[in-house]
């Protein structure tokens, strides 16, 4: 879709600009829980038990979620801190 630059950039700032993009989008995460809820026993005949189990993964997967987006605000932080020496 488009072409990265960073006029002035080094090996390092790049490979610290692709760190933060990876933790920030965390694709892991996303798949991650689309396979653990696609792998849980969940008897779809009846209505009532799969609303259970929706809401219940939903909590999982949002608690999970919210816990990665904790450490990667950390690591922005600290990557923020590396590029412009100030805390």
């Amino acid at each position: 879709m488009f072409v990265p630059s960073c006029e002035g950039c080094g090996p390092q700032q790049l490979q610290q600009a692709v760190g933060i993009v990876g933790a920030v989008i965390m694709p892991h995460n996303i798949y991650l829980y689309s396979a653990l809820v696609k792998s849980r026993e969940v008897n779809r005949t009846k209505r009532q038990e799969v609303r259970e189990a929706n809401r219940y993964f939903f909590i999982e997967a949002c608690i999970a979620l919210f816990v990665s987006f904790l450490i990667n605000v950390f690591i922005v932080a600290v990557f923020a801190e590396a590029f412009y020496e100030q805390t």
